[in-house]
């Protein structure tokens, strides 16, 4: 018996509260999982970044308080050795706070760590100087033309 084109059987139509599985588009599960997902990395972000930019700011302190001291180191290998800042003891720098921030210090030991060597501890310090030192160089200074 051969079929005709008007007597052909249709499929039968699924039941609409049946899963249908569908091809086009995003479902709202996926949607939602996905932007949890970028949530996530976004608020990570917002707690790194401030840590980010204290280590950022810290380093750069850090940076200019060596500065500082290496400036102060120069000054004083070319200060006589009978000046007054070379005398034991210790010294601010006249020209603190230097960027209104810093505060340069050193102390002099004479005879350290040899007859006619004076050590030379320099200190530089934010906020005041007293404050805890970011940056500390020792220089030591021999006296010239002593006799060895």
């Amino acid at each position: 018996m051969s079929a005709r084109p008007g007597n052909r059987r249709k499929a039968p139509r699924p039941a609409p509260w049946c899963a249908v599985p569908r091809t086009d588009g995003f479902s709202l599960i996926e949607v939602i999982i996905a932007l949890a997902v970028f949530m996530i990395g976004a608020l990570s972000l917002s707690v790194v970044m401030p840590l980010a930019t204290k280590r950022i700011v810290t380093a750069a302190s850090q940076t200019r308080a060596s500065e500082l001291s290496a400036e102060c180191a120069e000054r004083i290998l070319v200060t006589p050795w009978d000046d007054a800042d070379l005398i034991a003891g210790s010294h601010n720098d006249p020209a603190n706070p230097r960027d209104r921030v810093y505060y340069v210090s050193w102390a002099v030991l004479d005879s350290v760590p040899v007859v006619n060597c004076k050590r030379i501890t320099i200190n530089v310090s934010r906020m005041s100087v007293g404050a805890a030192a970011l940056a500390q160089l020792t220089v030591i200074v021999p006296r010239a033309g002593a006799p060895e």
